[in-house]
C-alpha cells in the first residue's frame, strides 16, 4: 500500500517474488481507495478504481557454463549417483553441458548424504565439484558448494559427503556437477578449457513434524479460542477429530534477540485450561525442551493470558513452526504425546537473524550418558542451567593461517543435552576459520580444517576423529565420539596439575558447580578421579593447528 498526493506525484512499492510462487500466467491487481489504508482486494468501497494485469511467473534462470575444448580429450563426467539419480554417461558434444531435467531425487533438511562421482578417461587432473542451489535464487553461491574431489580416470569413483542445511526451503531446485581439468577451485559458471557440466533437479522435502493426538479432544470445551502473535490473530472454535490444525497460511516475523508476547485464550471448560507454546528454532522437526516458550493456566474464554519470550540470537533464519497446545489439567506435557482432552494448533513463524549461525554438535566425556545424550551439570541443589541444557561452552573462531590469532569468541554458549550448540556470529566474519570448543574441564578441541562461514547457516558435527584436529576425540562404548574430559585447570593437558585440585576438593568434601566435578553430578568423588586418571595415563592433551 502507498499513500500518494494527486497526480503527477508517483510512488514505488518494492517486492520479492516468493520462491514458492507457481510458474505461469497469473493476475496482478492494482487498487486505489480513498481514505482507507488497509484495503481488501474485493470489498466494495465508496470511492476509487481498480485495474488488473497479467503477469507471467518465470522459472529461475541458471547460467550456462562454457568450455573451449570441452570433453574432446576425455575430460567429462561418466557417473553421478545420488539417491534415485543414477546416471552413467559418455562425453557430451559442444556446448559440453546437459540439463537432465527428468532426473531428480528427494533430500531432507538436516540429513547427510553421499554423492558418488566418476570422471572421464583422461589420465590426470579430473576435478569434479558439486553445488546445490539451496535458497532457490538461481545462483550457485560459495556456501552452496558441496565440495570438490580429484578422481583417477573411470571406472574409478569418488564421493562427496554433505548435509542439507536444516533451514533449506522445500521445493524443486537445481544441482550442478562440473568437471574441469587440472583446476580444483573453479566457478560454477565460468569458461574453462577442458571438462563437462551436468545439471539435475533436487526436491528438498518439507520438515516433518509429529501430529499430537487426543482421546476425547475438544468435546467437553477444552480447546484454543485465540492465538495472537504479531500478524497472527486467530480466534477459533473447537475443532473436530483429530483436534489438530496446521494453519499454514498464517505466519509472523520474529527478530532474533527481540522479545515478544503471545496472547492466548482457551475454550469454555471451567478449569484446568493449560496452554503451552514451542518454536522449532533449530529446524530439526522437533520441539525441544529448550524451545518451549512457557505454559499458562487461563480461566475459560473470554479470559486471556500471555507468555513473554525472547528469540535466541542463535535461532536459525528462515520459516519454521510454532506449536500451541491446550491440555486439560496437566501443566507439563509433551508437544507430541497423546492426551485425553485438548487441542493443538501449528503456525509458521519467519525468523529474521542478522547474524550467521554456526550450529555445532559435540558431546562431553564427563557428562555423556549414552545414546547421544548428556546429563545436566549440577550444583549443590540440582541442575546448574535450565531444562535441556547440559552445560555452557566457549566457541572461538581462529585465523586459518595463524591459529594463535582469535578472530571472534562467543562465551557462555548453551550446550544442549542433545549435544547441540547454536552460535551467533556477526556477518563481518565471512572467511574460513578453525572453530574451537572450550569447556571448563574438558580438552580444548578444534575442527579438523578451517570452516567456511560464507553462508548464513553453517553446521559441523564433532562425530568422528576425521572431524577434530589431530583426531582428538574419544570413542565411547556405544560408538559415539566425545571430547576428552579431565582438564580441570585448563592448561591443555590432563596430568598432575589436574589431579592435585581434584584430590584437594575430594578431601575437603567440596560440592557444587566447580571445575573439579568432571562428571557434573555436583559432588567431587571417585567418579571424577577415574576420568582424570584414565586420560592422564594415556597422556591426553590438546591437539591444535
Amino acid at each position: 500500500m502507498w499513500k500518494l498526493r494527486a497526480a503527477p506525484a508517483t510512488g514505488t512499492i518494492t517486492f520479492t517474488v516468493p520462491i514458492s510462487a507457481t510458474l505461469g500466467a497469473t493476475r496482478m491487481r492494482v487498487r486505489e481507495v480513498y481514505s482507507y489504508s488497509d484495503i481488501d482486494p474485493c470489498f466494495t468501497y465508496a470511492y476509487g478504481e481498480t485495474e488488473d494485469y497479467n503477469v507471467n511467473i518465470l522459472p529461475v534462470q541458471y547460467c550456462t557454463p562454457t568450455y573451449i575444448s570441452g570433453s574432446t580429450e576425455g575430460d567429462f563426467i561418466s557417473l553421478v549417483q545420488l539417491g534415485s539419480i543414477n546416471n552413467a554417461t559418455g562425453a557430451s558434444p559442444n556446448p559440453y553441458y546437459t540439463y537432465y531435467s527428468s532426473m531428480s531425487t528427494d533430500l531432507s533438511p538436516g540429513s547427510a548424504y553421499n554423492i558418488t562421482l566418476s570422471p572421464g578417461t583422461y589420465s590426470t587432473g579430473n576435478n569434479i565439484s558439486v553445488w546445490i542451489d539451496y535458497n532457490q535464487n538461481g545462483v550457485f553461491e560459495t556456501y552452496e558448494k558441496l565440495g570438490n574431489i580429484n578422481i583417477p580416470p573411470a571406472p574409478a569413483t569418488g564421493t562427496i559427503t554433505f548435509t542439507v542445511p536444516a533451514n533449506a526451503p522445500p521445493g524443486i531446485t537445481r544441482m550442478r556437477v562440473r568437471e574441469v581439468y587440472f583446476y580444483s577451485d573453479f566457478d560454477p559458471c565460468s569458461s574453462q578449457y577442458y571438462g563437462e557440466t551436468e545439471d539435475y533437479n533436487i526436491n528438498v522435502l518439507p520438515i516433518q513434524y509429529c501430529n499430537p493426538t487426543y482421546i476425547t479432544g475438544t468435546s467437553d470445551g477444552d480447546y484454543i479460542s485465540l492465538v495472537q502473535l504479531g500478524s497472527i490473530n486467530n480466534p477459533s472454535g473447537a475443532t473436530p477429530y483429530p483436534y489438530y490444525t496446521y494453519y499454514n497460511t498464517m505466519s509472523t516475523n520474529l527478530d532474533a534477540g527481540s522479545t515478544y508476547t503471545v496472547t492466548l485464550s482457551p475454550g469454555t471448560y471451567t478449569s484446568g485450561n493449560n496452554i503451552s507454546v514451542w518454536i522449532d528454532y533449530n529446524y530439526d522437526g522437533q520441539f525441544d525442551v529448550t524451545e518451549k516458550l512457557g505454559n499458562i493456566n487461563i480461566p475459560p474464554t473470554p479470559a486471556t493470558g500471555t507468555i513473554t519470550f525472547t528469540v535466541p540470537m542463535g535461532a536459525f533464519p528462515g520459516t519454521t513452526r510454532m506449536r500451541v497446545r491446550e491440555v486439560y489439567f496437566y501443566d507439563n506435557f509433551e508437544p507430541c504425546s497423546e492426551q485425553y482432552y485438548g487441542e493443538t494448533e501449528d503456525y509458521n513463524v519467519i525468523i529474521n537473524n542478522p547474524n550467521k549461525v554456526v550450529s555445532l554438535t559435540a558431546f562431553l566425556e564427563g557428562l555423556y550418558s549414552g545414546s547421544g545424550t548428556m546429563n545436566q551439570a549440577n550444583n549443590e541443589l540440582g541442575p546448574q542451567f535450565g531444562p535441556g541444557i547440559a552445560d555452557q561452552i566457549t566457541v572461538e573462531l581462529h585465523n586459518a593461517g595463524n591459529y594463535s590469532l582469535i578472530e571472534h569468541s562467543a562465551n557462555n554458549v548453551n550446550l544442549g543435552t542433545n549435544g547441540k550448540a547454536n552460535v551467533p556470529v556477526p556477518v563481518s566474519f565471512p572467511d574460513s576459520y578453525y572453530i574451537t570448543i572450550k569447556h571448563r574441564n574438558s580438552i580444548e578441541t578444534t575442527t579438523a580444517f578451517p570452516l567456511s562461514l560464507a553462508g548464513g547457516l553453517i553446521t559441523y558435527d564433532f562425530d568422528g576423529p576425521s572431524k577434530a584436529f589431530g583426531g582428538n576425540l574419544l570413542m565411547m562404548t556405544d560408538g559415539e565420539y566425545v571430547i576428552y574430559g579431565g582438564d580441570a585447570n585448563q592448561d591443555g593437558a590432563i596430568d598432575g596439575g589436574d589431579v592435585t585440585p581434584f584430590d584437594n576438593d575430594q578431601f575437603n568434601y567440596v560440592s557444587g558447580y566447580v571445575n573439579t566435578d568432571i562428571n557434573g553430578d555436583g559432588i567431587i568423588d571417585s567418579g571424577d578421579g577415574t576420568i582424570i586418571d584414565n586420560n592422564q595415563f594415556y597422556y591426553i592433551g590438546a591437539a591444535l593447528p
